[in-house]
């Protein structure tokens, strides 16, 4: 029976590999979790709502904040922790911190990397940072590689044992789609979730053309979903007046994000995650970047790039009205993954 270990850092890791693990676990194979201490809470919410166990946990500290602390106790401690579980198969997920660690610690170690969402690219190693970055050293590393696009797989051409399996992201959103309450979609509510390291220098600005949006429309309740990020979430709530139309909710457990993202009007993003779960959900995405490594949707007009400078325009000259779409995967990736390793010598 193959051995595999799932290392998960962040709450998007734990939502697209959830499935994957479950997926495992079906054709038998020994799988045990662990967790990198990157995002803790949010990561463990999202297991224990699928009943999956952690068998190993990194401790972080609260100076363990910066990307050279987090990746220094990282790799110090998953030595240990793969002498413990004795993997034969690492696997990470996509373009993290805990992702390119896991893999080169694995590496270190003389164990295989299995990649999932592998071969996204925007070609430009600052847009996004650090994650262009990790992604092509971990592609580098790994031995076998899951794309979730054929633009992802056409990427990763000469990486060897690559397989084209939708995103399961995808499937996440299928599998928790019985579990949520149906809403009856709300023409008058606009998501917004804004978070990476890129945008932090423009915040301000991102902050008020999303103000002037919301007053342009009034009719229109924006509800600004707030990273868990602390700093971050300061830092919004600095940037928007009190008197702001937008209203700031806390950060919201995955079942609770789906259920609004379905019956919202569209959404403002710089989340790559988002992108994907709003094209099959059928909500148009106003991605809040210079570019994206997710190409199929803006090639199928279900996503626009824009930037504060363009926001007001871009919205009100976009028809948002758009079908579900499986440009991302049908859900059933996680079985495609599942069925590849358990066949793998």
């Amino acid at each position: 029976m193959k051995n595999i270990l799932v290392i998960i850092g962040t709450r998007p890791e734990a939502i697209k590999l959830f499935p994957v693990i479950l997926s495992l676990k079906a054709v038998n194979c020994n799988v045990q979790v662990c967790l990198s201490g990157q995002h803790v809470g949010s990561a463990l919410s999202i297991l224990s709502t699928f009943s999956i166990t952690v068998d190993y946990q990194i401790e972080q500290t609260e100076r363990d904040r910066t990307l050279s602390d987090l990746s220094s106790k990282i790799f110090n401690d998953l030595p240990y922790i793969f002498e413990l579980a004795k993997p034969d198969l690492v696997i990470v997920q996509g373009d993290t911190t805990t992702a390119l660690i896991a893999a080169l610690c694995a590496f270190y170690c003389h164990i295989q990397v299995a990649h999932v969402e592998a071969g996204l690219r925007t070609d430009n190693k600052f847009d996004p940072y650090p994650e262009e970055v990790n992604r092509r050293m971990i592609s580098e590393i790994a031995s076998i590689h899951f794309a979730p696009t054929e633009t992802a797989f056409e990427a990763l051409r000469d990486k060897g044992d690559s397989y084209l399996t939708g995103n399961t992201g995808i499937d996440a959103v299928r599998l928790i789609k019985s579990s949520i309450t149906p809403l009856v979609d709300d023409n008058d509510v606009v998501i917004i979730t804004i978070h990476r390291r890129e945008n932090w220098e423009n915040l301000e600005r991102i902050c008020c053309s999303l103000d002037d949006l919301s007053r342009f429309y009034p009719a229109i309740t924006f509800k600004f979903i707030t990273h868990p990020n602390p700093e971050l979430c300061n830092r919004i709530e600095s940037c928007l007046a009190l008197s702001s139309p937008i209203k700031l909710i806390p950060a919201m457990d995955y079942i609770n994000f789906i259920s609004m993202l379905s019956a919202s009007k569209y959404v403002i993003t710089d989340s790559g995650g988002v992108q994907e779960e709003s094209a099959f959900l059928g909500k148009f995405a106003f991605v809040m970047r210079e570019t994206t490594e997710r190409f199929e949707s803006i090639r199928n007009n279900l996503s626009m790039l824009v930037t504060p400078d363009n926001l007001i325009e871009i919205v009100a000259t976009t028809n948002v009205n758009i079908q579900s779409s499986l440009i991302y995967g049908n859900g059933y990736a996680a079985d495609t993954i599942a069925e590849v390793l358990s066949n793998e010598n």
